[in-house]
């Protein structure tokens, strides 16, 4: 019997104050028979995933995101580089799992199709009206979605 390992998070001010990310993950254990004790991740994924977005070993940050999530005004990177390094890197782990493409999602639609979450269509006119986003909705080249190409070529 597999162990299923589920959590959660949130980041953000909250749907009153501002925007509000709501993120999920889950890791399967086949490995794993009922009365045992459960397994240390951190310890399982140890040659793969750290804590730390300077690891010498160039492993993947994994952590709380006000700990990965670089100064809005840094020099080098891009803010979100290291979160977006971690989720494009078990983005792929997960398309190789299932024998679908890997690589980088070209818009937002594929990223969402790809982890398995809908999008609602904004109505066509208010598309024509030029309200919203101008019609973009579900069509932003990936770069839009802040994704770095130093961060993508690592995460590889």
């Amino acid at each position: 019997m597999p162990l299923i390992y589920a959590g959660i998070d949130e980041a953000g001010y909250g749907p009153l104050l501002g925007p509000l990310c709501v993120g999920a993950s889950v890791f399967r254990i086949e490995d794993w028979s009922e009365g045992e004790q459960a397994p240390n991740l951190w310890k399982l994924l140890s040659t793969s995933v750290c804590r730390s977005p300077t690891d010498k070993r160039r492993r993947i940050a994994v952590d709380d995101s006000k700990a990965l999530k670089l100064p809005n005004d840094s020099p080098k990177h891009h803010p979100l580089t290291h979160l977006e390094r971690g989720v494009l890197t078990f983005l792929n782990v997960l398309a190789r799992e299932d024998g679908a493409a890997v690589g980088h999602p070209a818009h937002d639609l594929d990223l969402f199709s790809r982890l398995g979450a809908g999008v609602p269509e904004e109505p066509q006119d208010r598309r024509e009206q030029g309200g919203g986003d101008g019609g973009r909705a579900g069509r932003a080249p990936v770069d839009d979605l802040g994704a770095v190409g130093d961060g993508r070529r690592r995460a590889e």
